[in-house]
């Protein structure tokens, strides 16, 4: 009895996580329109390794956004980690369009020689009266690939048309000739694969920027719901920080602080040295002014209640009632100030 061999089909070659994305949201990526793309302006590589060691961080809060913020875009957030692969896979095709080194710059450097072989022989037969000087006048005008692609064609075919003449009468032989209009025509396809090419990296270029603006905005829906999320705890620049370089928040209690530290220097008198004259500082009678009755006059004080004075190396505060010190503040002139009334120093002057 005959074996029966079971004939096995080739397994196809699964695709990759990244390529799988991208091929989910390409009909995204076709439907986004013009006004909404986005340049890529960031580090690709780094900007999605960035977001994809956040996911885990991010899917945790995913119930308390849709708890706290009723409104937010959930799908689109469920598609972040989908989005960051797919912009990958763009990012590379992008850079395999642009990968190789063009022959170009070499074939160009070989047939420049060969042009100016062909044009100072074509001058010495002009100065001999045997090629006319209109026929070589447009040669080396302008520059670029197109110009010496031009040069060269034009040359091998005035050496041609006067060949008869001018055979043996110049070091330029046919073969020569022939190799410049090989060498040209090789030239010519080289130029239109790199046109090909350069539409071909601009397409590439432009799917890859409508990517990233799927990727960008899902992250940067998720970065801001963070932030509103996790603004008293403060750490939302961890959770998910700015994938644009530099773009770093600034932390909490950083300007208080440097407040803080200032007006301490000022009760000490180190921002100016100590006992030394504030430009700030009021005249002391000033505050002395009262009215015809003898009470403290609110209106001839600073208009609202409850600001502050610098005063030299002190600090002054309107109160209701007049001006009192700063309970931070201590009065060496020899007498306190009372809650509510006028701080008034021997010496006239309002010290700490």
């Amino acid at each position: 009895m005959a074996k029966q061999h079971a004939t096995h089909t080739p397994a196809t070659q699964p695709k990759s996580s990244t390529a799988a994305a991208f091929e989910a949201v390409l009909p995204e990526i076709a439907a986004l329109p013009e006004a909404q793309i986005r340049v890529v302006r960031v580090d690709a590589w780094k900007a999605a390794k960035t977001v994809i060691a956040l996911l885990p961080q991010l899917k945790l809060l995913r119930a308390h956004i849709a708890k706290e913020l009723p409104g937010f875009d959930l799908d689109r957030f469920d598609k972040l980690d989908q989005y960051t692969l797919a912009f990958i896979q763009a990012h590379r095709l992008h850079e395999e369009t642009g990968a190789g080194t063009s022959p170009l710059p070499h074939r160009a450097a070989e047939l420049a020689t060969l042009r100016d072989q062909l044009l100072l022989s074509a001058k010495l037969l002009v100065d001999h009266g045997l090629l006319e000087a209109s026929r070589i006048q447009g040669c080396k005008k302008a520059i670029g690939y197109q110009a010496l692609l031009q040069d060269v064609v034009l040359l091998v075919g005035v050496y041609r048309k006067s060949w008869a003449i001018i055979e043996n009468k110049t070091p330029i032989t046919a073969a020569k000739l022939d190799d410049a209009a090989h060498r040209a025509t090789e030239f010519m396809t080289l130029i239109g694969i790199r046109d090909q090419h350069s539409n071909g990296r601009t397409a590439a270029a432009r799917t890859r920027d409508k990517a990233f603006t799927l990727f960008i905005r899902a992250y940067e829906d998720a970065r801001h719901a963070v932030e509103y999320l996790r603004r008293e705890q403060g750490d939302a620049g961890v959770i998910a920080p700015s994938l644009y370089k530099g773009r770093v928040g600034r932390r909490r209690g950083v300007a208080s602080g440097a407040r803080a530290r200032r007006s301490d220097m000022n009760c000490r008198g180190g921002a100016r040295g100590k006992g030394a004259p504030s430009r700030r500082s009021p005249n002391p009678a000033y505050y002395q002014r009262t009215r015809p009755g003898g009470s403290p006059s609110a209106s001839a004080r600073w208009p609202s209640t409850g600001s502050a004075r610098g005063s030299g190396s002190g600090v002054g505060i309107r109160t209701h009632h007049g001006w009192a010190r700063n309970s931070a503040c201590d009065n060496r002139g020899g007498r306190s100030s009372i809650a509510g009334r006028p701080s008034t120093p021997a010496s006239g002057e309002l010290h700490c």
